[in-house]
């Protein structure tokens, strides 16, 4: 008996599970693993790249060479200034010549070879801005060339020049320097030993090449702290442009030095919005007065060189001129962004989902009826089957009992 009540709810739950689709989670789909080649794209596309160079290093340096004039001129075929910020660059200029300062400035669209440029032919005491080209060149011409290493050792003592900016300086003497220490120090902190250490070290010659490369006299070579004009100044920086947009040897190293540099005017001005690579130079003794600045500015697809350079005396005790020059470098920019805008990133739209898509997905899913309510239906209908089974037993039994009974009342009756 037992046993074929079994059989029953075996066989009721084998028909239902037979009419129930069975339906398998589909596999998730798993992004392929990006290879090596992806990696380096979206690094590429993530940092603030250079866009390829148009024109050459030369073609950009003959473009410095025709700038000329004391007045606000254009090169090449750019667009005269806005009325209005015209108006706002001379009101600058002006609080500094009526302090009978002189200012010159020249800004340089490196895509197109377009620019401004003001009084770029007056000749400064060039300051720390040589730092700068000379530090490029070194990574250039001596290290990129296998004749020196960042790791190479170098010794405080074996520099004479102990005065001025900087930190090595403050070091106890016998104090020992990695290359790229001495050079992150020279351009971050303007490090008159550590440019010591170097002139010391490597000598010039190999700048003396690097400049000729760019169409720069040889002679500023030759001198430790040469002077020259805003177009000389400018063109070396030419040289830097080409250098870090290269990729070659260590150019990402020395670029993220130039990133850094402290009392760039220019990176005070337009750091909140670009990546800037300036190298400022200045001093305030009363026989060499000069504050400068030239910058690499990374403005979107047009990215520019800036060089300011005047005889302001500097002085750490007052920023006065130093908002001065970081509000011109300021309406630079404007009139560079007037005739080049900077894209701007526009916020990524969501795709829209197709209205015939919805209904057919949600037909789908409610057609599927989850496994666990066919489970739950299979033993409720089993117990269902198992409780009818049970009940006609029982009237079996009764019916074959009732059976019995009259059959033995009969058999009484025959017996009287």
């Amino acid at each position: 008996m037992r046993k074929k009540r079994i059989l029953s709810v075996l066989l009721g739950a084998a028909l239902l599970m037979g009419a129930v689709p069975a339906y398998a989670e589909e596999p998730e789909t798993v992004a392929p693993v990006s290879t090596s080649e992806d990696e380096e794209s979206e690094g590429e596309e993530g940092a603030d790249a250079a866009p390829v160079m148009e024109l050459s290093v030369k073609e950009l340096c003959q473009i410095c060479d025709t700038a000329e004039g004391q007045e606000i001129l254009e090169l090449g075929e750019m667009p005269g200034l806005k009325a209005e910020t015209r108006a706002s660059i001379e009101q600058v200029i002006s609080q500094i010549t009526d302090k009978q300062y002189d200012v010159s400035f020249l800004l340089l669209d490196l895509q197109t070879g377009q620019g401004y440029s003001k009084n770029p032919e007056e000749v400064y005491f060039g300051a720390s801005s040589i730092k700068g080209p000379y530090v490029a060149a070194l990574a250039e011409r001596v290290v990129d060339a296998g004749e020196a290493s960042l790791t190479d050792q170098l010794e405080r003592d074996s520099a004479e020049f102990n005065d001025g900016s900087g930190t090595i300086k403050d070091d106890p003497a016998g104090t020992t320097y990695t290359l790229e220490e001495v050079m992150t120090r020279t351009i971050v902190y303007s490090d008159n030993m550590g440019y010591d250490i170097l002139r010391e070290e490597y000598g010039a010659d190999f700048f003396g090449k690097w400049l000729n490369g760019g169409s720069v006299e040889t002679s500023y070579a030759g001198k430790q702290w040469p002077s020259y004009d805003a177009r000389t100044l400018t063109k070396m920086w030419v040289s830097i442009y080409e250098y870090f947009q290269s990729g070659r040897g260590i150019s990402e190293e020395v670029k993220g030095m130039f990133d850094h540099s402290e009392g760039s005017v220019i990176t005070q001005a337009l750091g909140d919005t670009y990546t800037v690579y300036a190298k400022p130079g200045y001093t305030g003794t009363s026989s060499n007065q000069a504050w400068h600045d030239a910058a690499l500015v990374m403005s979107g697809d047009h990215p520019y060189l800036m060089t300011i350079m005047t005889n302001i005396p500097w002085s750490s005790q007052d920023d006065t001129y130093g908002d001065l020059l970081a509000e011109l470098a300021g309406y630079l920019d404007q009139a560079h962004t007037e005739v080049f805008p900077v894209p701007t990133e526009e916020p990524e739209e969501a795709e829209p989902v197709s209205v015939s898509q919805v209904p057919q997905e949600t037909e789908e899913e409610a057609g599927k009826v989850p496994v666990f309510v066919w489970v739950i239906l299979v033993l409720i209908l089993g117990g269902g089957g198992f409780l009818g089974y049970r009940v006609w037993t029982i009237r079996k039994e009764r019916e074959l009992q009732r059976q019995q009974w009259e059959a033995a009342r009969r058999r009484r009756r025959n017996r009287q």
